[in-house]
């Protein structure tokens, strides 16, 4: 459902955690077996997911389509989206969500950053105004990623993220409503260059 529109699950985990030992010299442990104490959290961020009635028939629509679809680069992407929505730390959620995009725009070798953001803006940009900011967001997503890659990346841009993952779900859409064009990236880019 993840793929279907934003929003997480609360998942509450109730887990043991021993307390009151340390390890002795000899590899056991001092005073016999150490207490354990339930310890609850929830895992999965916060950000609640609602479901209206009206959107219902949509999401049984999308899950028939979503469930069809077999292809690899596609199921890659989606594991992507649903990996970076779990993180925690930006840095972390940019490379799933870029390794997503990657796999559901399918750049192959060469000019990665250029090509990922012209397929985005091509599959999903409906003006020429839409497919410059997709093109924009998407590039900025990518140097993010890059920055995180290589170590450069001292603060967080959830900005970057926040788009990141959009662009990613709204891939994921293009995909169920245009299966043909994106199995065949290369039509991506010659819609671009269209004006398309």
């Amino acid at each position: 459902m993840i793929a279907f529109k934003p929003g997480a699950f609360a998942m509450p985990v109730t887990a043991e955690q021993a307390v009151g030992w340390c390890p002795s010299p000899g590899g056991g442990w001092s005073g016999g077996t150490p207490p354990r104490v339930p310890v609850h959290y929830s895992i999965w961020p916060p950000n609640e997911y609602r479901l209206t009635a009206d959107e219902v028939p949509r999401l049984q629509e999308f899950w028939r389509d979503f469930r069809g679809i077999k292809d690899r680069r596609f199921r890659l992407a989606c594991e992507r989206l649903w990996r970076g929505v779990l993180q925690q730390d930006p840095r972390d959620a940019i490379l799933e969500f870029v390794i997503g995009l990657e796999a559901i725009c399918h750049v192959g070798e060469g000019e990665l950053s250029f090509r990922l953001a012209g397929r985005a803006a091509a599959a999903l940009g409906k003006t020429a105004d839409e497919r410059l900011r997709i093109f924009k967001e998407v590039r900025r997503a990518y140097k993010y990623r890059s920055a995180v890659v290589h170590g450069e990346a001292p603060r967080a841009e959830h900005a970057a993220c926040e788009n990141a993952e959009r662009i990613l779900r709204d891939s994921v859409h293009f995909w169920l409503r245009e299966p043909a064009l994106m199995e065949k990236p290369d039509q991506l880019d010659d819609r671009l260059v269209a004006g398309r």
